[in-house]
C-alpha cells in the first residue's frame, strides 16, 4: 500500500456537494475563505506539516495545547476541536487508534461552535487533529459549508510509524500498522474529490522548494518569500522520532502496508 500510495499522482478536483446543514444550525456558521486540514497517521510528521502551512497565511488553533517533550515547537491541534472528537469517538466506545469505520451522529452546532472556539473568525485556518483520520466523513460536510475545503494527507513509510508508537504509546508493531492503513484508506476515501496532495515525511524536507508548489497549487496561494529556508530553519532532524522500521510480526499485515 505505501508503494503503491506514495508513487501515485497526486490529485485536485472539484468539490462535490456537501450534506446541507439546516437553517437553525448556520447560524452558527463563520464563513471561511479557505480552511486546509492536515490528515495523517500520528508521527507522520503532521505537526511539522501544520507549522509550515502557517507560513502561507494560514491561521493556527489559538486554544492549541503547550508544546510536548516531543512536539517541543508545539502539536498545533486545536483544543476544542479535540475534546469534541473525542467525545464523538468515545460515543461509539472507539479512540484514535480505531481500525474500521466509526459512524458518530454528531451534531452540526457543536462541530460549528468547536470550530469558532479553536479559530474565532479568522478567514484562512489550518486544521490538524489525528482524529479527523477517524471523523473526516462526519467533519467534511460542515467544513464544505463554512468554505472551501482541501488537505494535504501526511504520509511516512508505516514502519517508521510503528517504531515511533512503540516509544511513545507502547503500541505493538501489527497494531500500528493496522491503524496505519486504515487512516491511509481512510483520508484517501473520504477526500475524494477534494483539492489534495500527498505529503512523503521526511523526504518532502529534501526538496522543499518542489513540495512548496503543489501546497501553493493545492491552497490557490502564492508561495511566501523566503518560504524554503523559514521551513528548513524550523525542521528538527532530531524530531523525527523512529530512526528504524519495525517490521509488522504478521507477514501478511507486513504485505498489506507495503
Amino acid at each position: 500500500l505505501f508503494r503503491s500510495v506514495s508513487g501515485s499522482a497526486d490529485r485536485a478536483a472539484g468539490l462535490p456537494p456537501a450534506d446541507p446543514i439546516s437553517n437553525d444550525q448556520s447560524f452558527f456558521m463563520t464563513p471561511r475563505d479557505r480552511i486546509l486540514i492536515v490528515l495523517g497517521m500520528p508521527r507522520s510528521g503532521t505537526s511539522f506539516l501544520t507549522h509550515s502551512i502557517e507560513l502561507f497565511d494560514f491561521t493556527l488553533p489559538t486554544d492549541e495545547q503547550a508544546p510536548l517533550s516531543d512536539h517541543r515547537d508545539g502539536a498545533f491541534e486545536p483544543r476544542h476541536i479535540a475534546r469534541l472528537n473525542d467525545a464523538l469517538l468515545a460515543r461509539k466506545g472507539a479512540w484514535w487508534g480505531r481500525i474500521g469505520p466509526v459512524a458518530p451522529l454528531p451534531d452540526a452546532a457543536d462541530m460549528l461552535r468547536a470550530l469558532d472556539d479553536s479559530f474565532g473568525d479568522a478567514a484562512r485556518i489550518v486544521i490538524k487533529d489525528p482524529r479527523l483520520g477517524v471523523l473526516l466523513p462526519a467533519w467534511r460536510p460542515v467544513l464544505e459549508q463554512a468554505g472551501p475545503v482541501a488537505a494535504l494527507i501526511a504520509l511516512r513509510h508505516p514502519g517508521e510509524a510503528a517504531t515511533s508508537l512503540a516509544k511513545r504509546n507502547g503500541i505493538g508493531t501489527d497494531a500500528a500498522y493496522l491503524v496505519w492503513v486504515s487512516y491511509v484508506l481512510n483520508a484517501l476515501e473520504h477526500t475524494e474529490g477534494m483539492a489534495r496532495i500527498l505529503v512523503l515525511f521526511p523526504d518532502w524536507v529534501d526538496d522543499i522548494d518542489h513540495t512548496l508548489t503543489r501546497i501553493a497549487s493545492v491552497t490557490q496561494t502564492a508561495i511566501p518569500d523566503h518560504a524554503a529556508e523559514d521551513i528548513a530553519a524550523r525542521f528538527r532532524p532530531d524530531a523525527v522520532h523512529g530512526g528504524q522500521q519495525f517490521t509488522a510480526s504478521d507477514p501478511d499485515i507486513d504485505l498489506l502496508a507495503g
